[in-house]
């Protein structure tokens, strides 16, 4: 995704299977290093990697998503330091409507190592809503969203949350905050 009006680019493979209601993509991808002077000059960046599986299956109304995501990320700046970061990400999302309700609930757990410190994290991210059947369709929504941070210091665990590349508009269209210890 894009960050904060600046585009990411990537090399890398993309695979896609399909079976019934699932579609599964794997991934293997770099981050591209962009030289601002010249042409055909871009080169993959081995220090910044991510990698994964996602499946959806689509519940005709509803859909569930799927997922692990491995992020590699050299000398990454932290509360905890500056360290290489290997972040695996297991999460679950689960989407829909029925009649005039409407819903997107989403549950991440993170684990990995940020130097000779374990990563322990997690979110939870919801939105649910009615949608009034009259004119112009306006909808009444309730989102409510949680995200771990570290809480101590030096105490051998990095507990902040990556969203990894979130969107910059992620809680407001401000794009100061991201889904990074907060209530």
């Amino acid at each position: 995704r894009d960050g904060t009006n600046v585009r990411r680019n990537w090399d890398g493979l993309r695979t896609t299977w399909r079976r019934g209601r699932w579609r599964v993509d794997a991934l293997a991808m770099q981050l591209v290093d962009v030289e601002m002077k010249g042409i055909f000059n871009d080169t993959s960046d081995d220090d910044r990697v991510l990698g994964g599986l996602y499946a959806t299956a689509d519940l005709g109304q509803q859909g569930l998503d799927l997922y692990w995501l491995y992020a590699g990320f050299d000398d990454r700046l932290t509360i905890e330091g500056v360290a290489d970061q290997r972040r695996q990400s297991l999460g679950a999302r689960y989407f829909g409507e029925r009649g005039p309700v409407f819903w997107n609930w989403e549950a991440i757990v993170q684990a990995g190592e940020h130097g000779d410190q374990d990563i322990e994290a997690w979110t939870v991210a919801t939105n649910t809503g009615y949608r009034f059947e009259v004119p112009w369709s306006p909808e009444l929504m309730l989102s409510m969203n949680v995200s771990s941070g570290d809480s101590e210091r030096d105490d051998g665990k990095l507990q902040t949350f990556d969203a990894l590349y979130p969107r910059g508009n992620y809680i407001s269209e401000l794009a100061q905050f991201g889904p990074v210890n907060l209530y």
